[in-house]
């Protein structure tokens, strides 16, 4: 049995344009962080219904009070997990409080990734990186209570027909913007060469968007960081906006405020951002309003 691919082969609701609910690989991470601590898989529904509303406010698209119960209950669908005696697949979160529900990744599962602590750590590796941008894993890792330098130190997991990234697209994409960030117009270099200023992908390429020139940006850490957690998004293929949910003790207006309503401008036009892509941040990134 090939459990790591199990795990990473869970299924998942999507929509049409492809979007992601990464509800159920979310929960799998906080197993595996409490089989790590403690030598088993097993958790309460009420010890971490708050932890997981919380992952899924930060790192997805919180629908309503069942986007964390929804993975709780129908990942028993995926032969990999099950619930305590008794818990309906459509419980409600009160269902779940009143029964004092749990749920554990079974036993074969269990017993194998605790044969060597490699194995749980290379586990928790995959998930994370067919999930998430490389901005993103080390802080999902962390949060879920993982050491994310333990796991990232782990050996890839590899399968067949993984689609391989395009060692052009990068290179191509900062001559694209001129070796400066799209947004605040960083253009850093040490020694002749850009320093901080990275290749960012507005449709994940983790999440099966391509190496194509207008489904990049160039920009700087802090903005490619922002643009992947969700707090820069797009008006339209070349207006930037800033969510509102975005808040800071500090005055870091001319690096995240002053964003709002900027129109990017790129070396060559042809390249702004396909409107597909915008489509795909602002459904599933982007973290919109409460009237949104």
């Amino acid at each position: 049995m090939d459990v790591i691919k199990k795990l990473i082969t869970v299924s998942q609701a999507s929509d049409a344009s492809g979007g992601r609910k990464p509800n159920k690989p979310l929960l799998l991470l906080l197993s595996l962080s409490k089989l790590a601590l403690d030598g088993t898989s097993e958790l309460k529904w009420t010890e971490i219904e708050a932890k997981l509303n919380e992952l899924l406010e930060q790192f997805g698209q919180r629908a309503d009070e069942r986007s964390a119960a929804y993975p709780f209950t129908l990942l028993t669908n995926d032969g990999i997990w099950h619930v305590s005696e008794g818990v309906n697949p459509n419980a409600s979160p009160k269902q779940l409080q009143t029964l004092d529900a749990s749920g554990a990744l079974d036993s074969p599962i269990e017993n194998w990734l605790l044969v060597k602590r490699s194995n749980l750590m290379q586990a928790a590796r995959a998930i994370a990186e067919r999930q998430f941008p490389d901005t993103l894993i080390m802080e999902v890792l962390s949060l879920v209570g993982l050491d994310p330098y333990e796991v990232m130190s782990a050996a890839k997991y590899l399968v067949d027909g993984d689609r391989k990234r395009d060692p052009k697209w990068p290179p191509l994409i900062l001559e694209n913007w001129n070796f400066s960030c799209a947004f605040c117009g960083y253009d850093g270099k040490l020694n002749g060469s850009p320093v901080a200023i990275e290749a960012a992908h507005i449709h994940w390429f983790s999440s099966g968007g391509p190496d194509d020139a207008d489904n990049g940006l160039a920009l700087c850490s802090l903005h490619h960081k922002l643009l992947d957690r969700g707090v820069i998004g797009f008006v339209d293929q070349a207006t930037l906006r800033v969510s509102p949910k975005f808040t800071s003790h500090a005055d870091y207006s001319p690096l995240v405020s002053d964003l709002h309503g900027l129109e990017m401008k790129p070396l060559v036009a042809s390249v702004l951002p396909k409107i597909e892509y915008i489509n795909w941040h602002t459904a599933n990134v982007y973290k919109h309003g409460h009237t949104a």
